[in-house]
């Protein structure tokens, strides 16, 4: 059994959907493929929607220009008539559902939390029966399932839930599994699910990923492929590094922690539902489908104490928050992380000492999270400061963290190149090291570890 999920940069316009149809036509093996919305389709749903509390709409204007962009794509990319007339049907109807979900959040002047989810979905829903009558143009017996009506089961946290395995397991066997053993092709939605209450409910940002694993864990699959419009994960950014070049294999280990600092080749949570049932992540480039892949295994290349990739982010401030009583106060850090969390707030890491604590969050929401933690000033907190000049550099390898003065020549390299780090944090995992400094010395404190630890170990 194979699961090809397909993200929004492969069908951004009629050729890439043309070429994905191309690809899942030409496997011949029992798959299932996990589709995202159109490429930006989701992004300009959540801003929209985002305005409507504010009475700053035009609903109808929004809708017709989602509902063109969709009929376009359709009727390039769908030679079949009758598949491209029942193509159409379905994102007629679905255009008109979403259109009532936006006026009742205009008409009211508030957008709930189970709304937003559930009006986030069409961006998936609206690609679905695109890429259904893609490949019945090709020949290909196919079929649209919405994954909260087939029973891709979550916890029912709204904007951010986890799916559940044993429950998704059970309701697929009797909803995808009889189609697939007719020969059928399932052409799923990712990003979503359904909570206990029947709800719509999302992954988060980009969760697409996730839901495809979701997905192998309960078919047992045994590959899943993740097509890009890249050649899976790198030694480093090329935009940063010229002479970056692709990673052939990962652990699950060394991928996971790529995915979670740094690359947005993957979402970060892909790899929890694959582990348990050792399943081959396979990333591939839908713009290239004959090129080589990253192969992300439980072993890996099986090379320890090596350096994989020095992947980065600069989408990320830091929150310092002050207070002399942190060191005696139980249950300090537990009342600040709650309250970021009860703001929807996610923390990337937590470093803590006698005086303060510094937070790592995504930039998005320092200016939210920073205003909240102000409000907290009192007994133990004295001081809030908001740093915006970050970058974080991910130092990745299976074992890299345990080789006896190997942080230390890191930071050696780092300290030559001129670069001042602001925040180490070392110990949590034997595969990374990660490190933040500011954004101006960014390129060149991952072109000279790039340059030290993989271009000369590879020479």
């Amino acid at each position: 059994m194979l699961v090809m999920k397909f993200g929004g940069a492969s069908i951004r316009d009629a050729e890439g959907l043309r070429q994905v149809a191309a690809i899942v036509a030409r496997e011949k093996s029992p798959r299932v493929v996990v589709l995202s919305a159109v490429y930006g389709q989701t992004n300009e749903i959540r801003e929209f929607s985002a305005r409507l509390a504010n009475g700053r709409s035009d609903v109808d204007g929004f809708v017709r220009a989602v509902r063109e962009r969709h009929e376009r794509l359709a009727q390039g990319a769908i030679d079949d008539r009758e598949a491209l007339a029942r193509a159409l049907r379905e994102v007629d109807a679905r255009m008109l559902t979403l259109e009532i979900l936006l006026y009742g959040a205009a008409y009211s002047g508030e957008l709930t939390d189970r709304t937003f989810d559930l009006v986030q979905s069409y961006g998936e829903r609206l690609a679905n029966p695109l890429l259904e009558g893609a490949l019945a143009s090709l020949g290909v017996k196919a079929k649209g399932f919405e994954s909260d009506r087939i029973g891709i089961a979550t916890d029912g946290v709204h904007g951010n839930a986890t799916a559940d395995l044993p429950a998704t397991a059970e309701n697929l066997k009797r909803t995808l599994v009889p189609e697939i053993q007719k020969g059928t092709v399932p052409v799923v939605t990712g990003f979503f699910g359904s909570g206990p209450d029947g709800r719509c409910t999302t992954f988060g940002r980009n969760g697409s990923d996730y839901s495809a694993a979701v997905i192998a864990n309960a078919l047992d699959a045994g590959v899943l492929e993740v097509w890009k419009d890249v050649d899976g994960f790198m030694t480093a950014d090329p935009a940063l590094v010229p002479d970056a070049r692709p990673i052939p294999t990962l652990s699950y280990d060394e991928a996971g922690e790529i995915a979670y600092f740094g690359s947005k080749i993957l979402h970060p949570r892909t790899i929890e539902p694959v582990r348990p049932k050792n399943i081959t992540v396979s990333l591939r480039n839908s713009r290239a489908p004959d090129n080589t892949a990253t192969r992300i295994t439980a072993q890996g290349s099986g090379r320890w104490s090596e350096m994989k990739s020095v992947s980065h982010s600069s989408e990320l401030a830091l929150i310092k928050v002050y207070g002399a009583g942190f060191a005696y106060t139980p249950g300090v850090v537990l009342g600040i992380s709650r309250q970021l969390f009860d703001a929807g707030i996610g923390i990337y890491s937590v470093v803590s000492s006698q005086l303060s604590l510094s937070i790592l969050l995504h930039s998005r929401d320092c200016e939210k999270g920073a205003a909240l933690l102000e409000k907290a000033k009192g007994a133990v907190v004295e001081r809030v400061e908001l740093d915006r000049d970050v970058a974080l550099v991910n130092v990745v390898g299976d074992g890299i963290g345990g080789i006896k003065g190997l942080p230390g020549s890191v930071f050696t390299t780092v300290a030559n190149a001129g670069v001042s780090i602001k925040q180490i944090s070392l110990g949590g995992s034997l595969n990374a090291i990660n490190f933040l400094v500011s954004r101006n010395e960014l390129e060149r404190t991952v072109r000279g570890i790039h340059d030290r630890y993989i271009v000369k170990a590879a020479g």
